[in-house]
């Protein structure tokens, strides 16, 4: 199965890729050009943010944290949203504001006002294995060519669709006007549903959350995507394997 990068993963390592290229271009040109290495001391530095940020949010299983920018302060606009947005959502408890409200203006009268409501564990969906063949056709020619089969962790066949041509179509396809093709294998007859709870869950009051797989193992592979520490005693099968 292709190993996925999570998006901040792969951002970063395009931020290597690019600050690499600009080392090398300052290189080239002359010593008294300063932008360059400054541009590249500024990528530098937010690939240090988004490492840091990685590691506050994944946490190794244990309490999610949301990286903040402590020093900010809201300005005099968006706490004037923040009151409002407050006023508007007056009476509804599952929605709240704290003081580092991010607002967000549009070209209409308004704007978004970034707030805080809560879900519960056992509400959670968690993505499914997929597997499809992918071909491709191209005009005038009668037969197709079948690229390979992949499988990945999505949570709709869609999103499954555009995960497996990201791995496996190849960009010079295009300007032959290839159409792909994704005929995606059905998996229904070998899925099985297992339970599973968090270390630090209520038994007696919090629900266990379904996860769909083919197998413990594989259930195990979902889980480490969000929880790296996550051990195959956390899994309970609903039913025989």
């Amino acid at each position: 199965m292709t190993e996925q990068k999570d998006p901040y993963q792969r951002l970063i390592d395009e931020a290597r890729k690019v600050a690499v290229r600009l080392e090398t271009l300052a290189i080239k040109v002359s010593v008294t050009d300063y932008s360059i290495p400054s541009a590249t001391d500024v990528l530098r530095a937010a690939i240090a943010n988004l490492e840091e940020h990685l590691t506050q949010v994944v946490n190794r299983g244990g309490q999610i944290e949301i990286h903040r920018f402590n020093d900010r302060e809201p300005t005099p606009v968006e706490k004037l949203y923040r009151y409002a947005a407050v006023s508007l959502t007056k009476g509804d408890s599952d929605v709240s504001f704290d003081g580092e409200v991010i607002v967000s203006e549009g070209d209409d009268d308004g704007a978004f006002v970034s707030g805080w409501y809560w879900v519960p564990t056992s509400t959670i969906v968690y993505p499914q294995p997929f597997e499809a063949e992918v071909r491709y056709q191209q005009p005038n020619l009668p037969d197709e060519t079948v690229l390979g089969t992949d499988q990945c962790f999505a949570f709709n066949q869609s999103e499954a669709r555009r995960t497996i041509l990201e791995n496996m179509w190849n960009p010079r396809l295009d300007a032959t006007d290839a159409v792909p093709i994704v005929d995606f294998v059905d998996l229904t007859p070998d899925m099985k549903t297992f339970n599973f709870m968090l270390p630090d869950s209520d038994p007696d009051e919090d629900k266990p959350v379904e996860i769909t797989a083919r197998s413990p193992s594989e259930a195990l592979q979902i889980l480490q995507i969000y929880y790296e520490n996550a051990t195959l005693e956390w899994l309970t099968p609903t039913e025989e394997a």
